[in-house]
């Protein structure tokens, strides 16, 4: 039995980042994270139009077959050279290898914060028990109008791992960032013979897997509070958001997926999502593709994030009251320009600025190497990491990094953080 737990999700996983690698000419270390993204909006979509998290993981396996179709059909040879250059590149084998070390870490672990035990943990009970949307529970539970992104995929992987336990839940939230050092090892790998470059990867996936260790006051490997992975997704659509390399398309697309996963993820998302899009557009103008010849596919991504996070806010009026300080309903115009004008609407924000670079100075939260942005104020966390292997890319990552901490200031005093919380720096 506890075989199958190791070797269930692990071959979903497989299954799913193939399918999205044949179908889109990717290696596995690309195709991974979009894939688990793709699953996080179908399981929320299947909850809130089907009331079944299950039918979620039902299309997601249809769509992973229809991918792996198209990709055999297109050009089979091709296909099964991606998949070979995918185990040659290491990517199947760190993500064996990595996801073999999470079970282990995380054997018997139980939660241990309080948070957990009110709300984070029990959204995740509510979810695997009815195998709904945990704010359609009757059960009374804070902050039950929460977006519920990184709480689906914990589901996924209780789900794929036959049993809820609290141990899986951090798998769950733990694969994420697995996916996610795939892919920046996977883009950040420049050596052409096999031992340098079986190397590097190897020390790439070990420096980004330690860099959270680095920080341990977000005990990002025994918690599923959301601060530490919601700057990891943050950092992963930013990432997107930079590419050169690929069509208006595909980064369009890629891009809406990736906002659409992050605006989901925490209350305070939503001056990020602006954020990262303006990025976005910088560079696509600085790579020559002027928003009047491509509009459409440069507004997708702000407003394909903003139609999912709206639809989500009127199908949680059905069953929660989204009035309190933890909804986007409690979001109003005058606590936006309050906060933007600093007039004292919000009473307690010089506590959040000053506890804020006072943590900047004194606690080395911006560091340099790997480490480009690490900002936490109050409820939140900011968390972006890169090898420099190009010196343009790299001082975009640092540029945006230093500004999403500015707007992170604003944005968590936008998210109404209470002054308790603050001082916890």
């Amino acid at each position: 039995m506890i075989l199958l737990k190791i070797v269930l999700p692990i071959i979903y996983s497989l299954f799913l980042g193939g399918a999205y690698g044949v179908a889109f000419r990717r290696k596995f270390g690309y195709s991974l994270m979009p894939a688990y993204c793709i699953q996080i909006l179908l399981l929320l979509g299947s909850g809130m139009l089907f009331h079944n998290l299950l039918v979620g993981i039902v299309l997601a396996c249809l769509l992973a077959i229809i991918g792996w179709g198209i990709g055999f059909r297109r050009d089979g040879r091709r296909t099964l050279l991606i998949l070979r250059l995918s185990v040659d590149n290491l990517a199947v084998p760190a993500f064996l290898l990595l996801a073999l070390i999470v079970f282990a870490m995380n054997y018997g672990k139980q939660y241990f914060e309080s948070d957990e035990f009110t709300h984070w943990g029990r959204f995740l009970k509510e979810c695997c028990r009815l195998n709904q949307l945990y704010v359609t529970s009757p059960a009374q539970m804070a902050h039950k109008d929460y977006v519920p992104a990184v709480t689906l995929f914990e589901y996924l992987w209780c789900r794929l791992s036959l049993v809820y336990s609290e141990a899986n839940a951090y798998r769950g939230i733990q694969m994420l960032l697995v996916a996610v050092v795939l892919f920046v090892a996977e883009k950040i790998r420049t050596c052409g013979k096999a031992i340098a470059c079986t190397l590097q990867y190897a020390f790439s996936v070990i420096v980004l897997m330690g860099i959270p260790l680095l920080f341990p006051a977000f005990r990002f490997y025994h918690t599923i509070y959301e601060d530490a992975i919601f700057g990891i997704l943050m950092f992963y659509a930013l990432w997107v958001a930079l590419q050169d390399q690929e069509s208006v398309r595909c980064r369009s697309v890629s891009l809406s997926i990736a906002l659409s996963v992050l605006i989901m993820s925490k209350m305070t998302a939503a001056p990020f999502v602006l954020l990262i899009w303006l990025f976005y557009l910088w560079n696509e103008q600085k790579l020559g593709r002027r928003f009047r010849n491509h509009w459409t596919w440069q507004l997708l991504p702000m407003l394909g994030s903003a139609g999912i996070w709206l639809g989500y806010n009127q199908f949680v009026k059905r069953y929660a009251d989204m009035s309190g300080t933890q909804s986007y309903g409690g979001f109003t115009k005058e606590l936006l320009v309050g906060v933007i004008l600093h007039n004292g609407y919000v009473p307690w924000q010089k506590d959040v600025e000053y506890s804020y670079w006072k943590a900047i100075v004194s606690q080395g939260l911006v560091g340099g190497g790997v480490l480009c942005l690490c900002g936490r104020c109050g409820d939140g966390g900011s968390f972006s990491c890169a090898q420099f292997w190009h010196e343009k890319r790299t001082h975009m990552v640092q540029k945006s990094g230093n500004l999403s901490a500015n707007a992170r200031l604003d944005g968590t005093c936008y998210g109404r953080i209470c002054a308790d919380d603050v001082h916890s720096l």
